[in-house]
């Protein structure tokens, strides 16, 4: 918030990203935002969600971020590094990824669904890859 706060005019938006998965007061968060006019791209249960809908149609319940690094080893090239992201293996699929992740949730109900995520909010605010 102090960041947002001291921003004057500089941006347009802000945004928070966060997972469900290790997340204990997300409700208190999500209302935190709202006031705030903050978008929220929230992942259920974790951002590994929207990098593995750029490669496959991923619709199973995924029970924590455990689950699906092995699948999304087998999309990304070298393996897939939570601390090493290379964002050039995903550009060619944001259009696909936006796509299936529209379809796994209604807007604002990915807490409720796993599979699920809010990424594509925020890749279509950004215009994603030049």
């Amino acid at each position: 918030m102090k960041l947002l706060e001291t921003a004057d005019d500089a941006y347009d938006e802000a945004w928070c990203v966060l997972d469900v998965d290790e997340f204990t007061d997300i409700d208190q968060a999500l209302r935190e935002a709202d006031r705030n006019r903050i978008g929220i791209a929230l992942s259920n249960p974790c951002f590994e969600v929207w990098l593995l809908l750029h490669f496959t149609d991923h619709r199973k319940h995924a029970p924590s971020y455990d689950r699906l690094v092995p699948i999304l080893n087998k999309h990304t090239p070298g393996g897939y590094s939570k601390t090493g992201l290379d964002f050039r293996h995903y550009e060619d699929g944001w259009r696909e990824a936006v796509r299936r992740a529209r379809q796994l949730a209604p807007d604002g109900k990915e807490l409720e669904v796993n599979p699920s995520t809010g990424m594509w909010k925020l890749a279509l605010a950004i215009g994603g890859p030049q």
